[in-house]
């Protein structure tokens, strides 16, 4: 198991930023997909939360209340992921390295947003920013992957 969800959420971290899967997203087919797949958007999000703010200070208020709007929004469903993250942790899961996985995969992304167009590479790279945390806020990923949502809720009621 622990294979198969190293192997998910590295294609998944990909699939973040919208640009491997060319605006299709990926959606869980089961639990442990559904948890790799929110703890991977939780933790990508706080890396490039950081890559945004130190590339456009500007950005650091707006990106903040995004990234709070969402996390209050969500977080029943991210106390969840985190308490199934740390149990597959504990199984063997080797989560570090998977994280660190998606953090390549996505800073590869923004490379190549900004190198799609040298003029407006800026521009380009801010805009990515701005848009990724206001879908986060949005809702997004709700719209975007549904059954992650539904299996982690699912699970939730279902707990004494």
């Amino acid at each position: 198991m622990t294979s198969m969800i190293s192997l998910l959420v590295a294609s998944l971290a990909a699939g973040w930023t919208g640009i491997a899967c060319a605006g299709r997203f990926n959606d869980a087919g089961n639990l442990a997909e559904a948890v790799g797949m929110l703890k991977m958007t939780e933790h990508v999000s706080t890396v490039l939360r950081d890559q945004c703010v130190s590339e456009f200070p500007a950005l650091a208020s707006f990106i903040d209340v995004e990234l709070r709007q969402w996390r209050g929004n969500e977080s029943a469903v991210l106390e969840q992921v985190e308490r199934r993250w740390r149990a597959f942790e504990r199984d063997g899961l080797e989560g570090g390295r998977i994280l660190a996985d998606g953090v390549r995969a996505v800073r590869s992304d923004l490379a190549f947003i900004a190198r799609m167009d040298d003029d407006d590479a800026g521009a380009t790279v801010e805009d990515y920013c701005r848009r990724s945390f206001r879908d986060l806020a949005a809702g997004a990923w709700r719209v975007r992957t549904p059954t992650a949502y539904r299996l982690l809720e699912q699970e939730m009621a279902a707990a004494p």
